[in-house]
């Protein structure tokens, strides 16, 4: 996303922010509804990526771990 950001010229927080809620699944938006419905004023766009992917990297390790606990139980 980044990159479309930057050939598109898109170089502020705040419409970098508004791009991104916009195109979030309804499970993205419960994720970050704090972040959305009140943005922090300096940095809307970087508070919500780092919520995004703190989010992804939670649900990451959770599916590594149910693979790992099925292909040992597998054996």
């Amino acid at each position: 996303m980044e990159s479309q950001f930057t050939l598109a010229g898109v170089t502020t927080e705040t419409t970098k922010f508004y791009h991104v809620v916009s195109a979030l699944q309804p499970e993205e938006l419960v994720v970050a509804s704090d972040i959305i419905l009140k943005p922090p004023a300096y940095v809307p766009f970087t508070s919500l990526k780092k919520r995004l992917c703190a989010n992804m990297l939670i649900h990451e390790y959770a599916n590594m771990q149910i693979r790992l606990r099925d292909l040992i139980s597998g054996m």
